[in-house]
């Protein structure tokens, strides 16, 4: 009987031993528990403020715009410009393209004698040095002497070149070729044209108009070249 009596102490030592154990056990979960869930979530909610504040939009942009400078210097080109060129007015020096066939220019401003190669003007003879390009592959043989003419704004009057032979021959004899010498296709040459003028009229005006034959009115093309 005492023998089993004190089995039962030491068993129910035991027992009191583990379940004081098991006490401290349980005791020691929860503590661990309850100390590690607030710093959890503290974590959690610490990163949710530092999300927030990283999506917030920056003061300044991210990144800087271009200079002025570079701006201009990319934009599209507006391409090349064709430049502007007035055209030059017929005139002295200027040479007169007559429609594709003849190109002619007043070399220098027309002189003025009484008299020619012995023989007198009835006014003054108006004296032209002309140049006279060939547009055409072909030879020129269509000049005639009243191709040329002056003409005046002022008075109305309206001279035709009618060179008397004694000129014509002096002419040649200077120059070199008659007024109404053929011209070769795209060659250039030399002409005088002389006129009977009136002295007291001055404000002349050289015209150019080629005709098919010197008993036709209408001519191919016509310029008119200020002398004045």
């Amino acid at each position: 009987m005492k023998k089993t009596f004190s089995i039962l102490i030491l068993a129910f030592i035991l027992l009191f031993s583990i379940a004081c154990v098991l006490n401290r056990f349980n005791r020691g979960s929860t503590s661990t528990t309850s100390a590690t869930l607030p710093t959890y979530t503290q974590v959690n909610l610490s990163a949710s403020a530092t999300t927030q504040a990283t999506v917030t939009p920056p003061a300044t942009p991210l990144k800087t715009p271009p200079s002025t400078a570079m701006t201009a210097a990319i934009q599209p080109s507006a391409g090349p410009t064709t430049p502007t060129i007035a055209d030059t007015p017929p005139g002295i020096g200027v040479a007169v393209d007559c429609d594709n066939l003849i190109k002619i220019k007043v070399l220098s401003a027309p002189t003025y004698y009484t008299t020619l190669n012995l023989l007198k003007a009835n006014g003054n003879w108006l004296v032209l040095h002309l140049q006279m390009t060939n547009l055409t592959g072909e030879t020129y043989n269509y000049l005639h002497e009243n191709d040329f003419t002056v003409k005046s704004t002022s008075s109305g009057q309206s001279v035709v070149s009618l060179q008397p032979s004694d000129i014509e021959v002096y002419l040649v004899w200077a120059y070199a070729s008659y007024l109404v010498d053929p011209i070769p296709g795209g060659g250039t040459s030399s002409r005088i044209v002389t006129i009977d003028v009136d002295p007291t009229i001055k404000d002349w005006t050289f015209v150019f108009a080629p005709k098919d034959s010197q008993y036709s009115t209408l001519p191919f093309c016509s310029v008119e070249i200020p002398l004045h």
